[in-house]
């Protein structure tokens, strides 16, 4: 086949059809976007004594080639071109290379990766190009580490540096300050000479300046004890503090969802406010600290001191040239006063009220515990005595009815005898009246029913009116006997249905018992309650007493103490150093934070691992 063709013929496909060297000598479409790639192999004349040409990746790392380890494939001689026959050779480069068969074609272009690797035109992706790519970003890393190794040892230089000079700062300052000290003391020397000063009185000062130096220490030690005393009471309090803060916790957890949703936007509102306050103590501390630079500037300058001293003296004429204006434009009156006098008793009492709440609160459990008290010994003596005045009662019932019931046919016939009596009254006296009709006058008028009074009456002279008055008057007497019998009998049934109560009530009754012991149980209980807190209440009152006194003692040698303000001066001044060591002490945990590259390297190692696997899934995926 190949004999007959002509020497100058072009190769054939695998399909028998001549490539075309247009097609052949077209770029690929991708050829713009990377371009370090070679043009299609199919118009490019193969170097067999170099391998396969690869070009450099978007990695920059050229990998090496894997036809020296592996077996060739068909993927290396696709590029050849048709084995020597017995025509003539084709001279280099004037001929084409004849294209892939079946397992791909030639001049196709590769997309660019998504990965962003930038393959190229590697057609075959081995171990050592990934082994390439990992150790260009190893390089990269160790380039990178390196750098963030020599800022840390360059911030660790500056940080001993910056030590270092405010160790020799402030050991210049404290030599300053004993060259002053000792400066001091030669000019009170030269003074003193000047002056020709006997030396048994300097012997004499100086002895009380010892004194005096002696009082301060000792005065210095006890507020020290104190303030450790105190200290440790504070100590006490944060433990109860936090304690409460977790039963406070607990019971927050356990209230209704709307509560705590209430609770916690107060709480935030809170932490805004203390946010705000944490800002203005640092603005304030600032200002402290320019205030003290103000102040170390001014002791350097005479000039100043003296400026400063008349600022003061121009300060206080103002203040009491403002004083006296206002005093002649309104003076205080007595309600301004009283105001004044309140409030400078209401600042020396607030240890007192806080002492003075701490006993209500036990005398109000003392007070509880005996309202306890008296109600269950009131319980008690209404359960002991009920039933013995219930008894007492229907005994007293009974004594009287029975009384009633003896004495009852005796009344019954004293009344009958006294009603057949008043009735034969009642007649003589009609007939008597009958007789007497023409009677024209009557003596005196009848005001009782007496059978003596009657019987005046019959013998002297009586009206009809008056006759007709007596017997209104015993009529009525009738009507009320009838009405007092009918009642007896009504109390009688009354009294017969109370008897037949009583009686009812006064059965026994089986929980009575238990319920005696049981407030006799209470009642010992809340006697014994009462005698431990009349225990307490007699320590308590002890210890405030005690605590009285020591505050009146502290405030006596207090009071009396010149240098008491200077303490207190010397206290604020420590509390803005402890602060100021707080801020330091933060600032340098940020810079240690921000120099430490540990936390950066883990995260850089874990982002290698992680770009690793990206890699290997992709490939994976594409030749599957």
């Amino acid at each position: 086949m190949d004999g007959g063709r002509p020497t100058t013929a072009r190769p054939k496909t695998s399909s028998g059809r001549a490539a075309s060297a247009a097609r052949a000598n077209r770029r690929p479409p991708t050829a713009g976007r990377n371009h370090d790639r070679p043009r299609s192999p199919i118009g490019t004349p193969s170097d067999h004594t170099n391998g396969m040409v690869v070009t450099v990746s978007r990695a920059g790392v050229v990998p090496p080639s894997a036809m020296g380890s592996r077996v060739p494939s068909r993927l290396g001689t696709a590029n050849v071109g048709r084995p020597i026959t017995a025509q003539r050779m084709i001279p280099p480069g004037t001929g084409h290379i004849r294209p892939l068969t079946q397992q791909g074609l030639a001049g196709v272009a590769r997309t660019s990766s998504r990965a962003g690797t930038g393959f190229g035109n590697r057609q075959v992706f081995d171990k050592t190009y990934f082994v390439g790519i990992i150790r260009t970003k190893i390089n990269a890393l160790n380039s990178e580490i390196e750098s963030l190794s020599r800022e840390v040892d360059k911030g660790e230089r500056d940080r001993q540096n910056l030590v270092v000079y405010e160790q020799k700062a402030e050991e210049e300052a404290s030599e300053i300050r004993e060259l002053q000290g000792k400066l001091m003391d030669y000019n009170m020397i030269a003074d003193r000479l000047h002056t020709n000063a006997d030396m048994n009185q300097m012997e004499i000062e100086l002895s009380e300046l010892r004194e005096k130096n002696a009082e301060l220490s000792q005065s210095v030690e006890d507020a020290f004890m104190a303030r450790k005393t105190k200290e440790d009471e504070v100590k006490h309090l944060q433990a109860a503090v936090t304690q409460k803060k977790r039963e406070n916790a607990n019971l927050i957890n356990a209230i209704d969802p709307e509560l705590r949703e209430a609770y916690e936007r107060v709480k935030e509102e809170s932490g805004l406010i203390k946010l705000h306050v944490r800002q203005k103590e640092m603005e304030l501390e600032s200002i402290m600290k320019e205030k003290a630079k103000l102040e170390e500037e001014v002791t350097k300058s005479p000039l100043k001191q003296e400026a400063v001293l008349l600022y003061e003296r121009l300060s206080e004429l103002q203040c009491k040239k403002n004083e006296i204006e206002s005093e002649m434009k309104s003076e205080g009156t007595p309600e301004e006063l009283r105001a004044r006098f309140v409030e400078q008793v209401k600042k020396c009492n607030e240890d007192i009220a806080v002492i003075q709440k701490q006993m209500a609160e036990v005398k109000s459990g003392i007070d509880f515990a005996h309202e306890e008290l008296r109600e269950l010994q009131t319980e008690v003596a209404t359960a002991s005595n009920d039933r013995s005045e219930r008894v007492k009662e229907l005994k007293s019932r009974e004594e009287h009815m029975d009384r009633f019931m003896d004495s009852y046919p005796n009344i019954r016939k004293e009344r009958l005898e006294k009603l057949d009596s008043v009735g034969e009254e009642i007649v003589r006296t009609l007939s008597l009246i009958s007789r007497n009709m023409h009677k024209a006058e009557a003596g005196e008028k009848v005001q009782s029913f007496d059978g003596d009074k009657v019987n005046d009456m019959l013998m002297s002279y009586v009206s009809a009116d008056e006759l007709q008055n007596v017997h209104l008057s015993i009529q009525e007497e009738m009507a009320s006997i009838v009405t007092l019998r009918q009642q007896l009998a009504d109390d009688q049934e009354t009294l017969e249905q109370r008897e037949r109560e009583l009686k009812s009530e006064l059965t026994p009754k089986p929980d009575e018992e238990e319920e005696k012991a049981k407030l006799t149980v209470e009642w010992e209980i809340v006697n014994r309650r009462v005698r431990d807190f009349e225990a307490v209440l007699s320590e308590v009152d002890a210890r405030v007493q005690e605590l009285l006194e020591h505050r009146s003692s502290c405030n006596s040698k207090l009071s009396g103490n010149e240098h008491f303000p200077k303490l207190q001066s010397l206290q604020v001044e420590y509390q803005t150093l402890k602060k100021g060591n707080v801020d330091l002490q933060e600032e340098f945990n940020n810079r240690e934070k921000e120099t430490n590259y540990d936390s950066t390297k883990e995260h850089v190692l874990a982002l290698q691992m992680e770009y690793n696997r990206t890699l290997i899934a992709s490939i994976n995926q594409k030749f599957r």
